[in-house]
Order: C-alpha cells, then sequence, then structure tokens
C-alpha cells in the first residue's frame, strides 16, 4: 500500500533497538572519559568496597594496571561495567526522559539569558544546570539533611566533581570540545556518569546493596516512582496512536504552504553581535529553543490550559532522542525542531489546548475556530495570568474546556488540529490587518515576525 502520511511513521520512532545501541555507545565513552576516571570509581566500589572519595566522586589513581582492568571488563561480557551498560539500556527511558525534563525547566520565555553569556551570547538549552540538578535530587527524594554520603552538600559537591576533568585530560582524545560540554552544565555523557555515582553514594557506600550493576536497576526503578509523570511521557504512544493517522495528514497538506512557510522565517538566524561567538548549533533548517519559544509566543499559545511548562515539553518530546551527541553535529539534531519535528509540535499542542468543538462554532455565530476564539480574546478586561495576559471572556472559556496532555482527547485529532492551525491563521491575518482567506506569503511572514519583534522590544 503507497504510503501517504507526510513523512514516513517508520522513520519518526525512538525503537528499542536504536536506543540500545545508541546507550551502549555513550556508556563506552563515558567509561574512556577523562583518563578512565569513572571506570575506576566503579571497580574500587564494586562488591563492597569502600570508595575513599567524597561527595561520592573526586579524583582516582591513573595506575596501568586499573587501565588493562578496565579494558577487560569492557570486553568481558560478564564483567560488572557489561551488566552497568546493561542496565542503563533495560531502564532507557528513564534515563533520558527524565534528562531533558530536567534540562528545561528553568527556561520559561524566549530571549532568557544567564549572567555569564556562553556560545552565541546565549545560554545553551538542554544541558542540565546545577539549580535543575538538584531540583532533579530534591524533587526524586535522593538526598537526606546530616546524612553521611547523601546529604545536600555532598550532592553539591558531586556535581562539581562530574564537571571538574583531570587536568591531564584536557585536550586528549579523551576530552569533549566546549560547545557539546559547557562549563557548569551536565552533558548527556556527564548525565549517565551522574546516575552511577548517586547509585554507589546511596546503596553501595551504606552497604545495603553491595553489587554496583545491582544498586544502579535499583536507582533507576526508584526513579520511576519518584520522577514526575509527565517527564516519562511516551512520545512513541502519541505518535502511534494519535499522530500518524490519514486524517491528519490530510490537514497537515492542507495547510503545508503556511507550516512551511511560518516555520522557514522563525528559523533564520539573526546576524550575530561582533562581540558574539560564532554559534556552532545555528542552522537555518531547523527551530531552536529560542526560536521555537518567540513563535509560540507570537502565536499568542500560551495561556491558562497551556503553560511555558507545557510549551518546555512539547519541545523536548517531539524530537527523536536516540542518538550519542558527543559531536557538534550530533548535537545540532538536538538542540533544533526540525520541519517534522514542528508538525508533531504542532499536533501535540492541539491536543493540549483548550479549543471548541464545531457545533459550539457555529452555535456563536462564527465560521471557523480561529474566529471565535480571536473575538473572545477581545472581549472583556485583561486579567493577568501566572504566565499570560488574557481577556476574561477568553480565561472563561479556557476554564470549561479544560485540556491537558494526559487526558484523552474529546474531539478526533484531526479536528483539534483543523482548529488550531485556523486559529494559527486568523492570528497572523488580525496582526497584519489582512482580509480572510487571502493566501499568506513570505512577505506576511516576514512581517508577522516583525511586528513580533517589534513587541517584544517594547514589552521589555
Amino acid at each position: 500500500m503507497q504510503q501517504t502520511l507526510l513523512y514516513h511513521p517508520t522513520c519518526r520512532y525512538d525503537t528499542k533497538e536504536a536506543k540500545g545501541r545508541m546507550l551502549e555507545q555513550l556508556w563506552e565513552r563515558a567509561l574512556r572519559m577523562d583518563e578512565g576516571r569513572l571506570a575506576q570509581y566503579v571497580l574500587r566500589n564494586d562488591d563492597g568496597e569502600s570508595g575513599s572519595e567524597d561527595g561520592g566522586g573526586g579524583e582516582g589513581g591513573q595506575g596501568g594496571g586499573e587501565a588493562d582492568t578496565i579494558s577487560r571488563s569492557l570486553s568481558h561480557p560478564s564483567g560488572e561495567l557489561r551488566e552497568m551498560g546493561d542496565a542503563l539500556v533495560k531502564h532507557a527511558d528513564v534515563v533520558w526522559l527524565t534528562y531533558d525534563y530536567y534540562a528545561v525547566s528553568s527556561i520559561s520565555r524566549p530571549g532568557f539569558k544567564h549572567g555569564e553569556p556562553s556560545i552565541g551570547g546565549l545560554y545553551p538549552a538542554l544541558f542540565v544546570e546545577k539549580n535543575e540538578f538538584l531540583s532533579f535530587v530534591e524533587g526524586c527524594h535522593l538526598s537526606e539533611r546530616m546524612h553521611k554520603t547523601c546529604s545536600p552538600e555532598h550532592y553539591s559537591q558531586l556535581f562539581l566533581v562530574v564537571n571538574t576533568a583531570p587536568p591531564t585530560s584536557q585536550g586528549t582524545a579523551t576530552s569533549e570540545a566546549a560547545a557539546v560540554n559547557p562549563k557548569a552544565m551536565l552533558n548527556r555523557r556527564e548525565w549517565v556518569e551522574m546516575l552511577v555515582r548517586i547509585c554507589i553514594m546511596r546503596y553501595v557506600q551504606t552497604g545495603e546493596v553491595p553489587d554496583v550493576s545491582d544498586a544502579l536497576h535499583k536507582l533507576l526503578n526508584d526513579l520511576v516512582k519518584q520522577v514526575p509523570r509527565m517527564a516519562l511521557h511516551d512520545s512513541n504512544a502519541f505518535r502511534r496512536n494519535l499522530m500518524y493517522t490519514e486524517g491528519v495528514d490530510a490537514i497537515l497538506r492542507k495547510h503545508e504552504g503556511m507550516l512551511h512557510g511560518l516555520f522557514d522565517i522563525f528559523a533564520l538566524e539573526p546576524p550575530p553581535c561582533l562581540s558574539d561567538e560564532p554559534n556552532p548549533f545555528a542552522t537555518k533548517d531547523g527551530l531552536s529553543w529560542d526560536e521555537w519559544n518567540q513563535l509560540v509566543d507570537a502565536l499568542d499559545f500560551v495561556d491558562r490550559t497551556f503553560s511555558r511548562r507545557d510549551v518546555g515539553n512539547v519541545y523536548i518530546w517531539s524530537r527523536l532522542w536516540a542518538f550519542d551527541d558527543g559531536s557538534i553535529g550530533a548535537r545540532r539534531k538536538v538542540t533544533n525542531l526540525f520541519f517534522e519535528d514542528f508538525l508533531e509540535c504542532l499536533v501535540r499542542i492541539a491536543t493540549m489546548k483548550s479549543l471548541p468543538s464545531m457545533e459550539e462554532i457555529i452555535y456563536a455565530g462564527f465560521s471557523d475556530c480561529g474566529d471565535y476564539l480571536i473575538d473572545l480574546k477581545g472581549t472583556g478586561a485583561l486579567i493577568e495570568l501566572k504566565e499570560a495576559t488574557v481577556s476574561e471572556a477568553y480565561d472563561a472559556f479556557c476554564q470549561s474546556h479544560p485540556a491537558s496532555w494526559d487526558v484523552p482527547p474529546t474531539q478526533d485529532t484531526e479536528d483539534l488540529v483543523e482548529h488550531l492551525l485556523l486559529l494559527m491563521k486568523r492570528t497572523i491575518e488580525a496582526t497584519l490587518g489582512k482580509p480572510p482567506d487571502k493566501d499568506l506569503g513570505r512577505r506576511d511572514f516576514v512581517r508577522f515576525k516583525s511586528m513580533y519583534e517589534k513587541r517584544l522590544l517594547n514589552r521589555d
């Protein structure tokens, strides 16, 4: 049967096999990194042997005998290090979904900058910074006051240790470029190391679980019960059940011109300032984290039922993540939404926002969802919510039409997508003062983005 979808669904799943291969490669790289520091630490602590590192993560010895042991353990299927790799593969979802969830938890609006600029003058999204890591520790109940190995102070020290490479590894084949491993932030490889060191701190060094691989299994099983439920969202299930249908495909094809035009204009990178370092992740073929937030802001999507946290969730859920991000090219893939990812974002938003049924629209005297909701947005006094300013009438509508990522939609997905895309179209037309039902061209999208940027400057 000929494929009718806009893109082949089998190319848009993170398969179990792909996840396994990625984690095996990443685990081996984590063991080889920094002169084999992590592997030495694991082997010293296995089977009840006590480690001497403060906070669960100091520097280890650099003896050649230990290096030989590491190589033998990696190549032997029954070695402890291999068993730990198997544990990571088994629990791949909790490892990466938790990482992604906390990596975007502190960035809440477009143009967000930290005090110390990094690549291209902007803080690179999708790395875990210290506050986010400590939020993970607290939220998953991993620390205890005055505990001999797992106090909050131990975790603060552990974050510093994982981010500090031995002096001998700088500039060697076992170090990483600053672009894929910024200072004071955890990349994926460091996140794996962090989980391993935490399981040793909590279970091995206390004598509760003497075997390190068993301790890692226990930690990852415990995390499934502790992390927020949205951190373990099954993207493949959403794609399979709600997205890859002929009905959704037909709606996306119907509005493909508008979708491509809007995507292409917002994906354009602004000229860098002379003082900025070149951003190695920039590409005109994808929306960066900042560009994605700007597009959501320009379309006025955030309200009572669709929050900034939802904006971040949609961003991380709509990308494929089964890859090793140790290179700039691979990292570029995860720090941008490409067109297929963008389409998935919109389908997800359609199932998460408050949208009317066609019967409600007709009963209210309007021809489509866009006209109806724009009228509501202009009715009544403005009220300040936590993350947005909306009209009384529109907020009342949102309260009477609750929607969420974890609640099955009350309408067919293709109907919700049609409503959302018409809301986008009417929003652009209203912003430009353009008559309805006229074709939108490149100049219209350029003007729309320019008008949004002017509003953003005035707002700041």
